[in-house]
């Protein structure tokens, strides 16, 4: 055979090769770790706290309300139910002992897009009892809605600057 006959022959060879490239392949695992987490935002209208202002005692026979609203906003991962409950530490109460009776500090919720409020009537805040206000739905999404607190004042309620807390807590259920 001649040298010109050989190149066709190598030319086909050579591609031959190449058609039967060699690969290699690596597996690498992809991890990541997202903590959980479960927080509850506490927003009342007038700032930080919630604080009815002056109000006058009224004539005989009449009462006199306010009504103030906090909005609640729980941000949840979890994926399990869970729910946000109030309790007032004590009656409100002025600086020599006088309290404000129990039914006069009521609460009521509204606008909760997922769960189930827990007093869509007006409640009274019952001093050391804990008060559900919001159950989750059953994948515990992230919700929000408000409470509105009403506060009502007879000739009968004590004068003086009044203050008590209220304890909110989320807890997965």
């Amino acid at each position: 055979m001649r040298f010109a006959q050989w190149i066709p022959l190598a030319a086909i060879l050579l591609g031959s090769v190449r058609a039967a490239a060699e690969s290699d392949a690596q597996t690498v695992q992809v991890t990541c770790t997202i903590l959980p987490r479960l927080e509850l935002s506490v927003t009342p209208d007038t700032g930080d706290q919630i604080a009815f202002g002056v109000l006058e005692q009224p004539a005989p026979g009449e009462a006199t309300t306010r009504s103030l609203k906090v909005r609640l906003n729980v941000f949840s991962n979890l994926g399990r139910p869970y729910h946000i409950t109030q309790m007032i530490r004590r009656p409100l109460t002025n600086a020599e002992g006088l309290a404000i009776q129990d039914d006069q500090l009521r609460v009521v919720t509204a606008g909760s897009a997922r769960g189930q409020l827990g007093a869509a009537q007006p409640v009274a805040l019952v001093p050391g009892v804990a008060a559900t206000l919001y159950t989750s739905d059953e994948r515990g999404k992230s919700d929000a809605f408000s409470a509105d607190y009403i506060l009502t004042v007879t000739p009968q309620t004590p004068a003086g600057e009044f203050g008590t807390e209220i304890v909110y807590t989320v807890t997965s259920l």
